[in-house]
């Protein structure tokens, strides 16, 4: 059920705390038992989701790259554009011109 909040909320601010609250455990159980059953964190597995979407929206070329970077979730886009290039290894003008 967490995954699939996630996967279907990543635009919004994802933390423990909200989890804890939506799903009922306490913030470390609920990383604790995400980890257990999917190998990362939470936050990890957030930021994983909206780097597949960023690659998708970046690949289909419609969007600048602010418009990416607000669509899945990010208000800086200095800091997605850090985020992006240490998941990807590619800026995401590099993605684009390389992928779309």
């Amino acid at each position: 059920e967490i995954d699939l909040y996630i996967r279907e909320n990543y635009q919004t601010d994802i933390t423990n705390q909200l989890l804890s609250r939506k799903f009922g455990f306490v913030p470390s159980y609920i990383s604790k038992i995400f980890k257990a059953y999917k190998g990362v964190s939470p936050c990890s597995y957030l930021t994983d989701v909206r780097m597949e979407k960023a690659k998708e929206l970046l690949s289909r070329g419609r969007m600048n790259i602010s418009e990416v970077a607000f669509a899945v979730g990010f208000s800086d886009v200095q800091y997605f554009s850090k985020t992006f290039k240490r998941c990807t290894g590619f800026r995401p003008s590099e993605y684009r011109e390389r992928f779309g």
